[in-house]
Parts: structure tokens; C-alpha cells; sequence
């Protein structure tokens, strides 16, 4: 802080101040103020002395004295870590100079001499642990260390409150709720000795003991005092909520528990808005409508508290809102939660889409006033989704007192509903109640889209109201999921989720099944088909067999009903797929080939469909196809096929050349294996040769000499493989060489490695 000239000065020299005052000037005056501080702050002058808050803090940071707390936000039972920097080195700390939010903080070595307390590094740094003190309030805190003329510093902590638990978060006046807390000071465990309470009054040192609900102390007979604590430290009482300010303000309010040792408990209730529910929301005129009501200042019978609420209903007089007309509903007895349930009649005379009110007024004196609206014309579907035939109710509100439904007034889409009394439809024609509301039993039309569909009523003097229903359709499933054309296969539907009587696909006017949208004859589909009362059915027939099918990768298939009712799904096609194995071998051998997705041949088919395979572009071979559309076969690999070549194998079907697969196979270049791979000269080694021209003499060279006249030649057989043995050439040296196979005519060569030894 800044202190005044006049106010350092003796007061006998305040004359004298007043003439040199004459000779000084106010920047002069400014700048011995700041030397004043200055020297303050230098000297090291106790805080307590002339140093504010603030000014302390500004000591602290220009010495370098800093004190922190891990964590800065803990609660009573929780250990804290001090930490002190700026210290003198090697400083052992006064046990007595570290108070939090005012009271001593714990520092170990108290009591046992100099030497056993903690003292600062090499670089004034000082750490030690203690728990929260008794006597710290909940909330913002101040952990302060001060050693006269030495060291003083301080840090913002958050002293963490114990949470309370509350039966109910929800609190009205004279409402009974539970209290729980943990965490309080333990009540000692040995006999004779006093337990630890909260009582009703100031106890002890500590003012704030007690317990309040919205800064106000609770006191008898609303808590039973006092209130026994624990020996774990546990806290549990009953609780009559009082009527203050703080509990009839709509809002939240803190309910803090403090014992003697200072320790807070805090809970935060909610005081409700009275809050109208109604089990027919919107209402209407006439309609006798059931109500709850909470939120009220509750009975407690305890207390021979017996609250009663008087309710009125105010109506709009007209459109403009701005004039009620009051009818009385009655007396209502307030329960003990402070709720109040039952039936009143909304006025006749009351008009659509109003803005009427609800008083309650209570035996104390206050009221409440809740908002009524009533609703509108309004028509409305049960349920709002469903197939075409599904049965459905309807009810329309809003219509004139006892007036009566006009013909063809009520469409789903384009379609007239059924309506009784009306062409031909069982039952009276129907008229509107005394509360202009009237319900009638339906079913989906059909022929409808489906979809979203618009039910709509065209009101008395124009207008149209609606509501939306969404028509559903079964879904069409497949076994197996996926065929190949002419494959048998069985077609099933889900279930409906509203029963009706019994209905066919009959297979005549619209009730078909179709694909692609082209219906499927008789003699494909054993008509008719079943459909249960929960709208399943189930029939097996044979995928046709066209050009345009074959090329496709899925069928759409849908079904309607006798009723109208749809079902959908995809059956999916499968492609026309071949395996090869082995995909490389040499000529002459037997490769295997494996195919799937063709037509199906069904027993006792008229016409059995077969696959036709060619290799290099010559027909091999023909083969029939099973009744999944598949096959599998084998053959050998021409001989007279070149080595090193790709050759096209080809599976196509019979009398349909738009249905075929390609796939390629390879025969390798000329081979050679050496049996051993090394030897000795004049040692005799194994060969193996693979792929060269049939019936053809071949020539074997080792390095750069051939084999003797007498066993170099050897011959292909049919295949164009040959299997001999051979001397190795004497006068080879000893190394790694190349040894050949030449086949001439035209030239053949192969050659791997070999080793003399």
C-alpha cells in the first residue's frame, strides 16, 4: 500500500509538513512514497506489520519465495504435498508456521527436538506431506507459510466439501428425506467415552457447526438433535424439508452438514416448478382429462400439516386469450411428496387451440398458475404403420358437438376409407361426442403404394387435416440365397405384425407372383399359395431359364396378396466362375477343371443343359452339369501343345454362346534335373527332362564337353520327357559348370547348374 506523508509524520510536525508542502512539488512527493515501499520490501519486513495481501504476494515474487500444494483441490481425509522454494539452504522449518484457511497445518519433528523437523536442500528447496487440519471450512483457501523476517508466501487451494447423499434430489416444503455422509470425524471406539455429534446449536469453538439448508440452520423438531456421528466417521438422519425462501424458490439449494472439527458435507437439491402432466395431452373441450400435479409444498402429517390446494379452471372467452371465464374443479388433498392427482372436466364451452390456465391455490395463501392449452382439429391413426389389410382405428377430434361424419370425408391417399354406416360397411353412421371426438375402426386400403401415405380428413367448412402412415410391405427370402438359372429354389416371407384372416397369392387379377416385374405363370408357380393369418407363406419353384436371366446378377421378386399385401426381396444369380488345377504342367498331363454358375439340370427335366471344353481352341471334351449348375472334370494336356505357352481354356454352354468362361493354362519351357546335382569325373549322374518335342534325340553337355558317344543320346518319349543316365566327361576340371540338353530341329536347350568335384 502507499501511505500518505502526512500519515508517516509525528503529528507535532504537521505545521512544519504544511509549510514544506509549499516548497515541494507532487512528483517529488510521488517518488519518496516509492522509495518508502522499497524500502520496506528490501528490509524483509514481516507482512503482518504494514504489508496488505497483495503487497505480501509482491514480496513473495521479487525474493523468490513460492509455495505450492499438490494437488490444489483435495478433501479433509486427502494427503497434500508442501513444497517451499526461496528458503534459506539447509533451514529447518518452525513446526508452527504453516496454517490453512487460518488453522495450524500438521508438520512432523513437532515435539522432538530442532533436528527432527524438515529442513531445506542445498537450494532452499523444502518438501514434506501432512493431512487437512480440523477447523478448515469447504471451499477457496489460503495455505500460508510465514517464518518472521524469513519467509512469507501463500497459494489458492480448493478444500473439497464430503458429498452428501439425498433420497430424494427433489425437495419441496415438509417433505421427509434421508441424509447420508462419509467422511466426517470419526466418534471414538472405546466405551465411557463421548461420541462424536452435530447438535442443533453452536457447539465449541466452531460457529458454523450445524446444519443449514440454503444458509438458514435447520433446527428442531425438523432434524431429531443430535445428530451421532459414527465411528467410521459416517453421518444418517431423517430430515423435514422447512418452508424458507430457499426451499419454496424454484431453483437449486445447498443442504451443508458441518460437525465440530469444521468438516462440510454439501448436497444440492432442486426445488421444482409445480409442473402440470395429463394423460390425454392435447385436450379438448368436454374431454374429462386425468391430472398430476407436483411440485407443491407437501402434507406432513408429523407435524399435523395437512396441506389443500382449491383449483380452478380459467378458459379463454375468446380467441384473443386475453379474458378467462373461471369454472371451480375442487379441493385436492397434497400428499407427502408434495403432489396432488385426479380428473376434472375441461368446459364445453372452452375453444380449440386455446390458451387456458389452471390456478391452484394453496391453504397458505400461495398460488400457482399452469398453462392449459387445448388442442385443435386433429385426426390420428393407431397403429401408424401396417400392410394394406391390416385393421387400424381412427379418431378425429375437434368436430362440432354432435355432429356427424360426412361421407367420403376421410382418404388414405386417393383411396376412401372404410367408414361404417357407409357404403355397405357394418355398424350406425358416426357422430362427434359431447367432447367433439369420435373413433372408428378401419383397414389399410388396398392397392396402395407403399411407403409414406397421407390419411386426411376434410373438416366441416373447408380445410384438410392429416396424419402420416407409413405402409409396409414383408420381406421375400431365399433358399439357398443364391442360384444359378433353372436351380429349384424356395421362397418364403416374414411374418406380419397384425393378424387377419386368411389370404392366397391366387394367382389371378393382381395377386401374382412377380419377377421383374413380369409375373410368373402357372406352370412355374403351383398357385394358389397360402398365406397364413400372420401373413407367412412358403412355395418352391424352378428359376426360368432365358437369355435376358443369364445375363443378369440378381432377380427382384414381389408377391401381392389377396389382401393387398406386399412382400419384397432380391434372389441373386450366380456367375458363371472356372477353376483349373493345376494352373502350370508340362504336355501329357492330367489338369482338372472345376465350374460353377451354369444352368441347373433338375431330374426329370425336359432338356439336359452340358458345358463343352476346348483347349488352345480345340474342342477336348463335354461334360453334363449337375443340378446346382456346376461340374468338374479332367483331361490331358495335348502333346502337341508348344512348351513355354499360354493356352485358352474355354467352357461354354451348349446352344448358349453368350454363356461361357475363359481361363488360361501354361505349359513350361524344356526342364532338366541332375540326380546328383554333383560328381566326379567319370562318376555317372541321373537326368530328368521335361517339355522338349516328342520322339526327338537329344544331346547332354557338361562345361565344355559332351558326354561320351556311347550314352549321350537320349529320346523323348510322347510326352516330350526323358529319363537317362550319363558319365560325367573325364578331363573336366573340378568347379562349377553348366550342363545343357540341346534337342535340335528346331533348337531346344536346357541347362542348370552342376558341380565337379
Amino acid at each position: 500500500m502507499t501511505l500518505a506523508i502526512d500519515e508517516m509524520l509525528p503529528s507535532s510536525c504537521h505545521p512544519c509538513f504544511y509549510n514544506i508542502n509549499l516548497m515541494l512539488y507532487w512528483p517529488n512527493i510521488i517518488r519518496f512514497s516509492l522509495v518508502l515501499v522499497l524500502g520496506v520490501l528490501i528490509a524483509g519486513v514481516s507482512s503482518d506489520s504494514l504489508l496488505a495481501d497483495t503487497d505480501e504476494d509482491h514480496v513473495a515474487q521479487s525474493k523468490g519465495w513460492k509455495v505450492t500444494v499438490s494437488p490444489d483441490s483435495f478433501s479433509y481425509a486427502d494427503e497434500i504435498t508442501i513444497a517451499m522454494s526461496g528458503l534459506p539452504r539447509n533451514f529447518p522449518l518452525d513446526t508452527s508456521s504453516v496454517t490453512l484457511g487460518g488453522a495450524k497445518v500438521y508438520v512432523s519433528g513437532h515435539g522432538e527436538g530442532p533436528y527432527a523437523r524438515p529442513v531445506s536442500d542445498d537450494d532452499g528447496i523444502l518438501v514434506f506431506k501432512t493431512n487437512v487440519p480440523d477447523g478448515v471450512s469447504s471451499g477457496s483457501q489460503y495455505l500460508r507459510v510465514e517464518i518472521e523476517n524469513i519467509f512469507v508466501s501463500r497459494t489458492l487451494v480448493d478444500v473439497r466439501p464430503l458429498t452428501l447423499r439425498v433420497s430424494s434430489s427433489e425437495i419441496v416444503p415438509y417433505q421427509e428425506v434421508w441424509v447420508v455422509g462419509m467422511g466426517f470425524t470419526e466418534s471414538p471406539n472405546n466405551r465411557g467415552e463421548s461420541p462424536e455429534t452435530i447438535n442443533e446449536t453452536t457447539l465449541g469453538w466452531n460457529a458454523s457447526s450445524g446444519i443449514t439448508i440454503g444458509g438458514i440452520r435447520v433446527l428442531k423438531p425438523y432434524i431429531q438433535f443430535p445428530v451421532m456421528l459414527g465411528s467410521n466417521g459416517s453421518a444418517f438422519f431423517k430430515m423435514v424439508i422447512p418452508e424458507l425462501e430457499s426451499t419454496i424458490t424454484p431453483g437449486q439449494v445447498e443442504l451443508k452438514v458441518t460437525d465440530r472439527e469444521g468438516r462440510d458435507g454439501v448436497a444440492m437439491l432442486t426445488v421444482p416448478t409445480p409442473k402440470l402432466d395429463l394423460a390425454n395431452n392435447p385436450s379438448y373441450p368436454g374431454e374429462s382429462v386425468n391430472f398430476e400435479i407436483s411440485g407443491l409444498p407437501a402434507s406432513q402429517p408429523g407435524f399435523n400439516i395437512n396441506n389443500v390446494v382449491n383449483m380452478t379452471y380459467l378458459y379463454a372467452a375468446d380467441v384473443s386469450g386475453t379474458k378467462h371465464i373461471g369454472v371451480t374443479i375442487g379441493p385436492f388433498a397434497v400428499n407427502e411428496t408434495g403432489s396432488i392427482s385426479g380428473r376434472f372436466d375441461v368446459p364445453k364451452a372452452a375453444l380449440l387451440s386455446s390458451p387456458n390456465k389452471i390456478l391452484v391455490v394453496g391453504s397458505n395463501g400461495r398460488n400457482w398458475e399452469l398453462a392449459h392449452h387445448l388442442g385443435g382439429r386433429s385426426i390420428s391413426i393407431e397403429p401408424n404403420s401396417g400392410f394394406p389389410g391390416d385393421p387400424v382405428r381412427i379418431t378425429i377430434k375437434g368436430m362440432p358437438i354432435n355432429h356427424h361424419l360426412a361421407v367420403g370425408s376421410v382418404l388414405f391417399g386417393d383411396t376412401l376409407m372404410k367408414v361404417p354406416g357407409y357404403f355397405g360397411e357394418p355398424g350406425p353412421r358416426l357422430f362427434a361426442s359431447d367432447s367433439g371426438s369420435l373413433a372408428f375402426g378401419s383397414e389399410v386400403p388396398t392397392g396402395v403404394s407403399v411407403g409414406y401415405q397421407t390419411l386426411g380428413w376434410n373438416v366441416p367448412g373447408g380445410g384438410t387435416i392429416g396424419a402420416v402412415f407409413y405402409v409396409m410391405e414383408n420381406r421375400l427370402l431365399f433358399d439357398p440365397a443364391s442360384v444359378t438359372p433353372g436351380e429349384i429354389v424356395t421362397m418364403t416371407s416374414d411374418a406380419h405384425a397384425v393378424k387377419t384372416q386368411r389370404r392366397s397369392i391366387s394367382g389371378s387379377g393382381d395377386s401374382y407372383v412377380k419377377m421383374d416385374n413380369l409375373r410368373l405363370a402357372h406352370n412355374v408357380v403351383n398357385y394358389p399359395v397360402s398365406v397364413s393369418a400372420d401373413g407367412r407363406f412358403e412355395t418352391t419353384f424352378r428359376v426360368p431359364i432365358s437369355k435376358g436371366i443369364a445375363a443378369k446378377d440378381s432377380l427382384e421378386f414381389t408377391t401381392v396378396d389377396t389382401a393387398g399385401r406386399t412382400a419384397r426381396g432380391t434372389l441373386y444369380l450366380k456367375r458363371e466362375v472356372i477353376t483349373i488345377t493345376p494352373l502350370e504342367s508340362a504336355r501329357g498331363t492330367r489338369i482338372t477343371v472345376e465350374g460353377t454358375g451354369f444352368f441347373s439340370n433338375v431330374s426329370g427335366a425336359d432338356s439336359s443343359y452340358r458345358v463343352l471344353l476346348s483347349y488352345g481352341g480345340a474342342q477336348i471334351k463335354s461334360t453334363i452339369l449337375d443340378a446346382s449348375g456346376a461340374f468338374k472334370t479332367s483331361f490331358n494336356v495335348p502333346v502337341t501343345t508348344d512348351v513355354g505357352s499360354e493356352n485358352p481354356i474355354t467352357v461354354e454352354l451348349e446352344g448358349w454362346p453368350s454363356v461361357r468362361v475363359v481361363s488360361n493354362h501354361k505349359v513350361p519351357e524344356a526342364g532338366v534335373q541332375v540326380i546328383p546335382d554333383a560328381a566326379l569325373p567319370g562318376e555317372y549322374i541321373e537326368l530328368i527332362g521335361t517339355g522338349f518335342t516328342r520322339f526327338r534325340l537329344v544331346t547332354i553337355g557338361i562345361g565344355h564337353l559332351w558326354v561320351s558317344n556311347s550314352d549321350r543320346f537320349l529320346k523323348t518319349d510322347v510326352s516330350g520327357g526323358f529319363r537317362g543316365t550319363v558319365e560325367v566327361p573325364r578331363g573336366l576340371s573340378k568347379g562349377l559348370v553348366r550342363l545343357k540338353v540341346y534337342a535340335p530341329y528346331p533348337i531346344e536347350v536346357a541347362s542348370v547348374p552342376f558341380r565337379v568335384r
